[in-house]
């Protein structure tokens, strides 16, 4: 999900997705029915293991590998598909949700807001200066609101109808100015693939690029997706893999129609799938390491007590670092999380039987002095 500033060579092919045929979907077909019309009734399975046998190439069927071939003409959008320009630069940041970044243009925002404030902030000092001039003549105008419609030279009714009407537009920039400001923000990562993606490929003039680019820090990502520290770091290290074939693994059939090699070379997609599956595999590792090791020392009568209170604490010391970097937890989960491990391994270690730090030295000092 990057896009890299280098060019990685590979000597390897290009790999293109493969799609079935008409003719091999037909001889699978007719295979198939054969294997049904013709069964052996002398030494055929059970009728539970027929029933097993015949769900097995559906299992194995590919379900968008039909006889009339309706899938055949359906493709994934290619970003290749598209003339260079915006129509390029928009299909780029469609293809992948980290490549939806945006200005928020927070300082223009913020300037209307406060151009509208003033303006509502004249309108209110008017109906004060309105109210105090009629409270002054002792007008029954500002004590009777049928009175003040019903009087042609009171603007009361007026100016209010004006401050509802630019207090409406000001809470709707209120709430915009809110909701952009809770949007989360892209990483340096994510801005250097589209920094990286407009320098390569050049799809509008370098003008209007800068104009864009400038002020790093007013960007939007347009995405609910978050990755753990974990994910992160799978994800750079397989785009950095110079293996073509390698990094294919970790992209999905849609990512690879998304680019065409020869002109997008630079651009590397992962499916988020493949790599939150790989980093649960090594999450799962690492949380049996930390379970397995320490009970394993705790429990076993190998090893001094001075060997497993430096196994415990620096089981303790290494559990949040784990959970901080293949999850995200939030710091009440990470402390209750750490609290609970502690407890399980304290209660552990005190119920094993064997431990009995100091008790060794004081019997043999025991011993020694009756000794003498």
């Amino acid at each position: 999900m990057v896009e890299l500033n280098d060019v990685i060579d590979d000597q390897e092919s290009p790999m293109h997705t493969p799609s079935e045929s008409a003719e091999s979907t037909e001889s699978t077909v007719s295979a198939y029915t054969t294997q049904k019309s013709n069964p052996d009734p002398t030494d055929g399975p059970p009728e539970k293991s027929k029933r097993l046998f015949r769900l097995i190439p559906s299992f194995r069927h590919d379900p968008e590998d039909t006889p009339d071939g309706r899938f055949n003409d359906l493709t994934y959008e290619s970003v290749a598909s598209y003339p260079l320009g915006y129509p390029s630069w928009a299909a780029y940041q469609n293809s992948e949700p980290t490549f939806r970044i945006y200005k928020r243009f927070g300082t223009l925002r913020n300037r209307v807001i406060l151009y509208r404030q003033q303006e509502l902030a004249k309108l209110e000092e008017k109906l004060n200066e309105l109210d105090a001039e009629d409270d002054k003549h002792h007008n029954r105008r500002i004590r009777s609101l049928r009175q003040d419609r019903a009087d042609k030279e009171s603007k009361r009714m007026e100016l209010i109808d004006e401050i509802d009407s630019k207090l409406k537009h000001y809470d709707d920039l209120l709430e915009r100015e809110l909701r952009s400001g809770l949007m989360q923000k892209p990483t340096k990562r994510n801005y250097r693939s589209l920094v990286n993606y407009l320098f390569n490929r050049a799809p509008v003039v370098r003008s209007e690029q800068l104009n864009i680019l400038k002020h790093r820090d007013d960007f939007i990502l347009l995405t609910g997706q978050s990755e753990s520290p974990l994910e992160r770091t799978l994800d750079t290290l397989i785009c950095r893999v110079p293996i073509k074939w390698f990094r294919r693994l970790f992209s999905s059939e849609a990512q690879l129609d998304k680019f065409d090699e020869a002109k997008d070379q630079h651009t590397i997609l992962t499916s988020t799938e493949k790599i939150e599956q790989l980093a649960r595999a090594i999450a799962s590792l690492l949380a049996i390491f930390l379970i397995g090791v320490p009970l394993y020392v705790l429990a076993s009568t190998n090893f001094s007590d001075r060997t497993k209170l430096t196994v415990l604490m620096v089981a303790l010391f290494l559990f949040p670092i784990a959970i901080q970097i293949a999850a995200r937890p939030k710091n009440h989960e990470l402390f209750a999380a750490t609290a609970a491990y502690c407890a399980v391994l304290s209660t552990f270690l005190a119920t094993s039987g064997n431990f009995n730090l100091g008790q060794t030295q004081f019997q043999a000092t025991s011993d020694s002095t009756l000794s003498h």
